[in-house]
């Protein structure tokens, strides 16, 4: 498993790698779909949905990718299970979603809070990331 998760009370915290900002983004997003989990196991409607983002930084850049990942999902009823990044720097993205239209979640992620979230690349060059959702 490519990223760690950790459940708290209110919060789930979650830490992931990659060897860059693509690998860690993808990562992450799979562990925020692995958290919510559809309720029912098919579905026929297939969806599509496009992205694009600008931040200040990393860290802004994937609070604001993964609020937005949540509200599409929560708003249209839709589980993803694919991405792919047309962009990606440290302060903008550009990537379409794909995924399957649900019922309801077995967990509701409120939002990516700012409390603790951080984006960093190691002298290694290794790209991480630590993160809390709000449930």
């Amino acid at each position: 498993m490519p990223y760690k998760i950790s459940e708290h009370i209110a919060d789930i915290r979650m830490t992931a790698q990659g060897k860059n900002l693509e690998q860690l983004f993808t990562d992450i997003f799979f562990g925020i779909m692995y958290v919510l989990k559809p309720a029912q196991k098919f579905a026929t409607e297939k969806t599509e949905r496009e992205i694009s983002l600008k931040s200040l930084d990393a860290t802004d850049l994937l609070a604001d990718f993964l609020n937005e990942v949540l509200s599409l999902a929560s708003a249209n009823k839709e589980s993803y299970t694919h991405i792919i990044f047309y962009k990606i720097q440290p302060t903008a993205l550009r990537a379409k979603l794909f995924g399957i239209s649900v019922e309801s979640f077995h967990r509701n992620i409120k939002a990516v809070t700012y409390h603790e979230v951080k984006v960093k690349q190691t002298e290694s060059g290794v790209w991480e990331a630590n993160l809390v959702f709000e449930i």
